[in-house]
């Protein structure tokens, strides 16, 4: 007699709503930057930078200077203030009331 089991394994984190931040970081000469670290952080939509942190990751870029992070979205309409910094360039974007699975491009210039 088979045996049929059901479980959360094939329920990764592919699956869970997310709002994708990417972009390209590159220097004063258009050039990308591969290969250095990024920190996006989201705070609440009116308090960058000054608000408790919700979520932070960290990434690298790839070869051809692009970042990618998925914060997870638990909510019909994301809203945050989004801060990407390399170095000790940030970047800031605000995003109201996205739809899950959105993606949000935020490139830095870093000197």
């Amino acid at each position: 007699m088979p045996l049929a089991v059901a479980g959360c394994a094939a329920s990764g984190s592919n699956l869970r709503p997310t709002i994708t931040v990417a972009g390209l970081v590159s220097n004063s000469t258009a050039q990308p930057v591969p290969n250095t670290d990024a920190t996006v952080r989201s705070y609440a939509p009116n308090g960058c930078g000054t608000s408790t942190i919700i979520e932070q990751l960290d990434a690298k870029t790839n070869a051809n200077g692009i970042y990618r992070v998925d914060f997870v979205s638990l909510v019909a309409a994301y809203s945050a203030c989004i801060r990407v910094t390399v170095g000790t360039t940030s970047r800031d974007t605000t995003v109201l009331n996205l739809p899950q699975y959105s993606t949000v491009q935020l490139n830095v210039t870093v000197p």
